[in-house]
Order: C-alpha cells, then sequence, then structure tokens
C-alpha cells in the first residue's frame, strides 16, 4: 500500500511519521493496483472501501467514521498536487472531514465548506472529539465546537437577537480544488 500511495502521489517515499497514521490500510482483494501515478489505488480500511487517485481520496457515503476520516486526512497531507481540498458528502461528512483536514493543517476551499446549523455542530464536534481522545491525539480540534453554554440574559434585559452564526467547514472526499 504505502509503495502504491507514493507512487500515485509521485512522492519517493511516505515519511516515517506519517506510517503509522497509513498502517491500516490495507489494499483492496480483487482489484486492479494501480501501474501509473495515473491509477487509482483501491484499499479498504475496517473493510471500509477507499479509493485514492492523484486528485482525491474517496469513500462509500455513509462509511465514513472519525478515524476514517482522520486517516484519509493523513494521506491526503502527503500529497503534493493537492494545495487545497475541497470536501463532499453530507454535511456530517464534511464536518467529519473537516476536522481530521484541520489535524494536519490542510488548506479547504471555501466553496466547500457548509453552513451548519447550530444544533447539529456540537452534536458533531463531539463524536469527534471522542474519537481524538480515545486516539491519544495530542491536541483536539473538535473542542471548539463543542456546545458552550449560552450566557443568562442581564436581569430586565431583552435576550440578544440571534447572530447569523456560520460555523467554520466539514468533508468523505478529499479533492484538490
Amino acid at each position: 500500500f504505502m509503495r502504491l500511495l507514493a507512487m500515485v502521489y509521485g512522492i519517493d517515499e511516505i515519511p516515517t511519521v506519517v506510517i503509522p497514521l497509513l498502517n491500516d490500510f490495507k489494499l483492496q482483494v480483487g482489484k486492479e493496483k494501480p501501474t501509473t501515478a495515473d491509477g487509482t489505488l483501491y484499499a479498504t480500511f475496517n473493510d471500509t472501501p477507499v479509493e485514492i487517485t492523484r486528485d482525491s481520496i474517496l469513500t462509500d457515503e455513509g462509511k465514513l467514521t472519525p478515524e476514517l476520516a482522520y486517516k484519509m486526512a493523513a494521506a491526503a497531507s502527503l500529497n503534493p498536487n493537492a494545495t487545497t481540498l475541497v470536501l463532499s458528502g453530507t454535511v456530517e461528512e464534511r464536518m467529519t472531514l473537516f476536522l481530521a483536514a484541520k489535524h494536519f493543517n490542510l488548506e479547504i476551499e471555501e466553496s466547500s465548506i457548509p453552513v451548519v446549523p447550530a444544533d447539529k455542530v456540537g452534536p458533531l464536534a463531539a463524536a469527534f472529539a471522542a474519537f481524538e481522545k480515545s486516539a491519544g491525539l495530542d491536541r483536539s480540534t473538535a473542542e471548539q465546537y463543542l456546545e458552550q453554554p449560552e450566557p443568562a440574559p442581564a436581569r430586565n434585559q431583552a435576550p440578544a437577537p440571534e447572530a447569523n452564526s456560520r460555523r467554520e467547514p466539514f468533508m468523505p472526499a478529499f479533492m484538490p480544488a
């Protein structure tokens, strides 16, 4: 897998620091292996199919977990062909991908960042934060999106009108812009 990934990305080798993050990817049985940088690398992660090309990393809709998103982001971080990522999938999938990409300081195309309803941000961030904690990651990208209690309005004051809150982005495919 590592040798083929390096070939598809056109790099000499996978940096040692990233290898442990990619070790759980396995080549898909029965799928053709790429022979050039223009090929598609068919892999699996915990029986979930993943397709990696020079231009994208894709998985099946509804199969994305925080752990898989993190591994996909690790792979995307190695791609010298991808300067800005375009996120795709459902809002939930794009948020998960966004949080994973932030761990690797990947740039995300602004137009692919959806507006997430405020009531959905906290629960989605909590799921990713649980992954971060269980994986022992040294920092959390989800923490800032966890629900914060609203301050109570001062006595004899009307509650402030709700601001048009735009939350930051979200990604089941990483694709260069």
